[in-house]
């Protein structure tokens, strides 16, 4: 059976019309993956154009950071120095206070006991005078009474500054002691007796204030 001619022709220009398809079809692929290219290489220009730029600013941040936190801690070290020298300074003044106190005391102290021992002398010499038996409320010299006044507000104004509970109570007895001397008539066993204790009293004040001072004297600088 013969085949017809228009037949012929459409099945003759068939395979052109097969080849173009696919050629069209193959240059579509090839410019979407070219476009995909284009794309990634404008990406990448992108990030290479910015990644310096953002290095730098990481790095700033970073070293802002760093430098913040540098700041703080020095900040702090040098807040805490500072507490520590205030701490160390009111430490040596009040020790330097206390030494002074003290001192100044023990020396009030041994003049006060000189003074009461003036007046107890000048009491007996009189009671022998006299042959009496007993030490009698004379009125005392003006110079030793000044003295006796005059030492024991010495004493009274330094002993209340005082840390040591035991010295500032042996200190009290003592001046209580004193007081009692020539407050009344009594004999003179008794009276000699009396200043004999006083002097007992003064000694024991004495050795407790010569002890504190050395512990002061004993204590690190930076004790509280």
């Amino acid at each position: 059976m013969a085949v017809p001619t228009a037949l012929r022709c459409v099945s003759s220009n068939r395979m052109p019309i097969v080849s173009l398809v696919r050629g069209i079809t193959t240059s579509a692929d090839t410019a979407v993956k070219l476009a995909s290219r284009i794309q990634e290489a404008e990406a990448m220009s992108w990030w290479n154009a910015i990644l310096p730029v953002l290095t730098l600013v990481l790095g700033y941040v970073g070293t802002l950071v760093t430098e913040a936190a540098q700041g703080n801690r020095a900040r702090r070290i040098a807040k805490e120095e500072r507490q520590d020298a205030l701490s160390i300074t009111r430490n040596l003044e009040r020790r330097t206070f206390e030494l002074q106190t003290l001192i100044e005391l023990k020396a009030a102290l041994a003049d006060l006991a000189r003074a009461a021992g003036r007046a107890h002398h000048f009491d007996f010499m009189k009671a022998r005078e006299t042959g009496a038996a007993t030490m009698p409320t004379t009125l005392l010299p003006s110079e030793i009474d000044a003295a006796l006044f005059e030492t024991n507000s010495r004493v009274q104004s330094l002993v209340g500054l005082v840390m040591d509970n035991a010295a500032r109570d042996k200190v009290d007895e003592f001046t209580s002691a004193v007081a009692r001397l020539g407050s009344r008539e009594r004999p003179v066993s008794v009276a000699e007796s009396e200043l004999l204790a006083a002097v007992v009293l003064v000694d024991e004040a004495q050795r407790l204030l010569a002890e504190r001072i050395r512990a002061i004297y004993e204590e690190p600088a930076t004790s509280s």
